[in-house]
Parts: C-alpha cells; sequence; structure tokens
C-alpha cells in the first residue's frame, strides 16, 4: 500500500505542477496580452496623429502616377509624331528614286528603240540605194 500512497502522492505533485504551470502561463499570457494591447493602442494614437501626413502622401502618389501618365502619353505622341514625319520623308525620297530608276529605264529602252529604229533605217536607206543604184544603171543601160 506504500506504493499506492507514492501513486498518489505523484499524482497530486503532477495535478499541482500542471495547475501552477497553467497558473505561470496565463499569468504570461495574460501580461503579454497587456503589453500587445498597451502597443495596439499606442499604434492606433500615432496612426490617428498621422493620418492626415498619409492622406496627404498617398495623393502625391496618385497625382505622381498621373503625371507619369501625361507625361508618357505626350512622349508617344510626340514619338508619333515624329514617326510620320520620317515616313513622309521617307516616302518622298522612295518616291524620287523610284522616279529616277523609271527615267533611267525610259532613258535606256528610248535608246535601244532609237538603235533600233537606225538599224532599220540603215537598212531600208541601203535598200533604197541599191534600188536607186539599179534604177541608175538601167536608165544609164536604156540611154546609150
Amino acid at each position: 500500500w506504500r506504493m499506492k500512497n507514492q501513486e498518489i502522492k505523484w499524482k497530486r505533485k503532477l495535478r499541482s505542477r500542471r495547475k501552477l504551470c497553467g497558473l505561470i502561463y496565463r499569468f504570461r499570457f495574460v501580461k503579454e496580452l497587456h503589453a500587445h494591447m498597451n502597443f495596439k493602442t499606442r499604434l492606433r494614437r500615432i496612426i490617428k496623429a498621422h493620418l492626415p501626413y498619409i492622406r496627404r502622401r498617398r495623393l502625391v502618389g496618385k497625382a505622381t502616377i498621373i503625371q507619369r501618365i501625361v507625361r508618357g502619353a505626350k512622349v508617344r505622341a510626340a514619338l508619333l509624331e515624329q514617326r510620320k514625319a520620317a515616313c513622309t520623308i521617307q516616302a518622298l525620297k522612295r518616291r524620287c528614286a523610284a522616279r529616277d530608276r523609271a527615267r533611267r529605264r525610259l532613258a535606256a529602252a528610248i535608246k535601244v528603240q532609237a538603235r533600233a529604229k537606225g538599224v532599220y533605217q540603215r537598212a531600208l536607206y541601203a535598200t533604197w540605194r541599191r534600188q536607186v543604184i539599179h534604177l541608175q544603171n538601167t536608165t544609164r543601160a536604156w540611154l546609150r
């Protein structure tokens, strides 16, 4: 039965230890809770005091974003205008180059046609000359 007594005493010790640990834990929890609540109330007061400043900063931030958007739109519009001007200038340059190419081709075609016409006319003149010479020879032969 001594063993039973020891067991009972041991269980009492464990129970009292658990109660004591629970009380200590609760004490610490309540202490931390009070510290946390105190911190939260201080923080709330600070935020209340700085709320107008925070709102003003938020407003400044939004105004900055709007300024960035407007500046970006202006820059994009200027770039678009520059691109249009560059396209116009490049189109003019391409048009002039194409016109010059067409003129060179036309001049080359005219030269080829003139050469062909010259060759044809020389051949035609040679044929006429032969015919005239033949006619002259025939006429001279008659007159004699």
